[in-house]
């Protein structure tokens, strides 16, 4: 709650000066003016409001840092009452208005922390409804947060993480997901297992459970149901082409599904589109300076221009690019990478101002 109400701060004091515009979506980031030798002064920032108005606005930096976008599967979208984890906590009083006096069956896909604490939200909200947390793999797995391994986040490993050769960098990262990816804090771990020893104990015919954590197993297809209902099939992840699981399809009838399955983190890549001209490329994929400025191609933008990158390095710049671990930190490295000594001169001259008047 500390940090929230630092970052709400932060925002009252744009939002005081007029310099911050809500409810809006960027749809383009295009070259703007150009100097005699025709090279980018600054960019064309088009976003439309919640009205469908245009509105375009010029300026010399750009910082995209929209964060991610949830991720449902395919087989998924368009069915009603499925919903992203990220709207659980917008929807859940919904529909325990919708519900009042009724018992629905809900279904949580994934293995992560989101999915975890889901799924115990509803065993608890509607006591009476059954409830199925459904994975990919064997066992849901605790996270590491050791003292040692939580290293990785700090600002200071980020120089080591962005030096080293792509491969040993993705094999690193691939080693380090378990502090943040697809684990679960272990004391909520503990308490699942515990509630369903209970329900063992007091019944052992699994067909009756109402709390159940159904593993290795990925939805293979899901379609409307009776009224409202969603039907999902479950296959195996354990079935190989010619064993008799690769047959078996599992039919579960239930209310909502919540997906949480995880984020994308590419819309820089739709809003770039129009200067993708100008940028240099890595296999496809943008390059990024370690000062989370995207590397342009030589001669076609005036120096000091330029457009950075946050929340979606997490490939060059290591796992901490999408956690608060860095916020600050990296906040201060982008301003020092647009405005250089006099960004450090102002700040200086700005704290040395507030202290004056203690």
């Amino acid at each position: 709650m500390e940090y929230e109400d630092y970052l709400r701060w932060c925002a009252g004091h744009f939002e005081r000066e007029g310099k911050v515009a809500y409810g809006m979506q960027v749809e383009d980031v295009a070259a703007g003016e150009r100097n005699q030798d025709g090279q980018v002064l600054n960019w064309e920032v088009t976003a439309r409001t919640q009205n469908g108005e245009l509105i375009k606005r010029r300026a010399k930096h750009v910082v995209i840092a929209v964060g991610g976008r949830p991720v449902i599967p395919q087989n998924l979208q368009g069915l009603k009452h499925v919903a992203h984890s990220s709207q659980f906590a917008s929807s859940i009083k919904q529909i325990q208005q919708r519900e009042k006096g009724r018992q629905p069956r809900f279904v949580v896909l994934g293995n992560g922390q989101s999915a975890a604490e889901i799924y115990n939200d509803l065993t608890e909200r509607f006591p009476e409804s059954e409830v199925r947390l459904v994975i990919k793999g064997a066992s849901l797995r605790p996270s590491d947060d050791s003292p040692f391994v939580n290293e990785v986040f700090d600002p200071d490993r980020v120089d080591g993480i962005y030096e080293q050769e792509a491969s040993a960098r993705a094999a690193a990262l691939a080693l380090d997901k378990g502090t943040n990816y697809g684990v679960v804090r272990l004391n909520l771990l503990e308490h699942l297992y515990d509630q369903l020893y209970l329900q063992r104990l007091q019944n052992p015919d699994p067909s009756t459970w109402r709390c159940q954590i159904m593993n290795n197993r990925v939805v293979r297809k899901a379609e409307p149901g009776t009224g409202s209902s969603i039907l999902l099939k479950f296959g195996r992840t354990t079935a190989t082409p010619n064993s008799p699981e690769s047959e078996v399809e599992e039919i579960i009838e239930t209310d909502y599904v919540f997906a949480a399955t995880g984020y994308q983190r590419n819309a820089h890549e739709e809003m770039l589109g129009s200067v993708k001209d100008f940028l240099h490329a890595e296999d496809n994929k943008f390059k990024i300076a370690r000062d989370y400025r995207i590397v342009m191609k030589e001669g076609g933008i005036e120096g000091g221009a330029g457009v950075w990158l946050q929340g979606c390095n997490e490939g060059t710049h290591g796992l901490s690019d999408t956690l608060l671990s860095i916020l600050a930190v990296r906040s201060g490295e982008l301003v020092e990478s647009m405005f250089g000594d006099a960004a450090s001169s102002s700040s200086t001259a700005a704290f040395q101002a507030r202290m004056s008047k203690l």
